[in-house]
């Protein structure tokens, strides 16, 4: 893409993270670290290395401090992105928080450019989600077939997976994962507001929501509820 229409499209389509959170008995409050729209007066930092962007969001309203870092997987003969994102509670009471953090919308392998700009509603119709009743932590995202108007369809093997873990949680396994936009977002396609997060008072109450894995673009979350006493802080490491 080229960087005005990146400008326009990356906070909405690109990584985000959506946090219920709820110190004492207060009602909860969704936030979004990075949002251009955020509610709250934020402080807020960037700073890039060799092979790293770290990117930080400091909310003093809430208690909360959100770090982000973007690498690429080394070693390994596949290609990988690795966010590495660190919850910390800078408060003075204990933090309750219900956290959504990934892809808000997850192009599957075999996509091109004209189909992006052409396609992008009929070409949902080839696009599936596997594994994740198998393996809840790790979706496998694919095309069924070959969509191009052709007299011969091809089978497509390749895809993209996505998996996440919280940091040092020894036997926790692999992260659920939310793929159905619908599940985050209701009907607002925008991808503005997370309305029906917002909706649910508990992260629980949103995975046990029935999820469409064909025939929708998908998504890609890690959910985790999280509880932290002040100046305690939680990682949650993503691979894409």
């Amino acid at each position: 893409k080229s960087a005005s229409r990146a400008y326009q499209e990356t906070e909405f389509t690109g990584f985000r993270t959506f946090i219920k959170a709820k110190s004492g008995r207060g009602k909860p409050t969704l936030y979004e670290p990075f949002s251009a729209v955020a509610k709250h007066a934020v402080e807020r930092d960037m700073a890039i290395g060799m092979n790293e962007v770290y990117i930080i969001d400091k909310n003093d309203a809430l208690g909360l401090q959100t770090e982000v870092t973007y690498f690429t997987l080394p070693d390994t003969d596949y290609p990988g992105l690795v966010r590495r994102a660190r919850f910390k509670n800078t408060g003075k009471k204990a933090l309750d928080l219900g956290v959504l953090d990934g892809l808000a919308q997850l192009e599957p392998y075999g996509v091109d450019d004209w189909a992006l700009k052409m396609q992008g509603r009929n070409l949902e119709g080839w696009m599936n989600v596997y594994n994740l009743d198998e393996d809840a932590g790790m979706p496998w995202f694919k095309l069924s077939a070959s969509f191009k108007d052709a007299a011969e369809v091809n089978e497509i093997i390749e895809g993209n997976f996505a998996l996440a873990w919280v940091e040092g949680e020894e036997g926790a396994g692999a992260l659920p994962q939310v793929v159905d936009p619908a599940i985050v977002f209701g009907s607002d396609t925008s991808l503005l507001k997370a309305d029906v997060f917002d909706r649910h008072a508990s992260l629980a109450e949103l995975l046990a929501l029935e999820q469409t894995t064909a025939s929708r673009t998908p998504c890609s979350f890690a959910a985790k509820a999280l509880s932290l006493k002040p100046g305690e802080s939680v990682v949650i490491n993503s691979v894409f």
